[in-house]
């Protein structure tokens, strides 16, 4: 089940509301990718951690996603504006930079109602389609969450309005 909450005055959702389970990912965000952080980030808000804690929190997202998105891969065509985007590498001899969007979002575990602040990072063309990808300063695993916990993710929306950049040619269309 998943929720939006309407804006009155643009149209666009104030919030994407995604419910899910807790899984391992495939570890390349600890191992392969630099995520930079908030000095290496020019459009960066001040609460972007000044360090990330190395991997991403994977939660697999339960059908049906929220209106308007029919999957996570729908979060690529800017219908849902971050709040800034930025450039992850991967740790290999010639990296290739990956533009990326970040949303500020809650992680909540549904048994316990614990909640945590984290981001929602996507990189454009992921093949990810059910899965958000969290990050944080700190392990957000080790705040009382073990795999298959049901829980909640919540996207706020940002304040990149429009496409920049390679971000128009790279959103694409749907894969889900």
């Amino acid at each position: 089940m998943a929720t939006v909450r309407p804006d009155d005055q643009t149209g666009l959702p104030l919030e994407l509301v995604f419910r899910g389970v807790v899984t391992r990912g495939c570890g390349r965000y600890g191992a392969e990718l630099q995520i930079p952080g908030h000095a290496l980030v020019p459009d960066a808000p001040r609460d972007w951690p000044t360090e990330l804690h190395p991997g991403s929190f994977n939660v697999r997202v339960s059908a049906p996603c929220p209106q308007p998105l029919t999957c996570v891969t729908d979060l690529d065509k800017r219908g849902f504006p971050p709040e800034f985007e930025l450039r992850v590498k991967e740790k290999r001899p010639q990296p290739i930079p990956d533009l990326a969007q970040a949303w500020r979002a809650t992680l909540l575990h549904d048994g316990r109602q614990t909640a945590v602040p984290c981001w929602a990072l996507r990189r454009y063309k992921s093949d990810l389609s059910d899965v958000l990808e969290l990050v944080q300063g700190f392990c957000i695993r080790d705040r009382g969450f073990d795999d298959g916990d049901a829980v909640t993710v919540t996207l706020y929306r940002g304040r990149v309005a429009s496409p920049r950049g390679s971000a128009t040619s790279e959103a694409g269309e749907s894969t889900c």
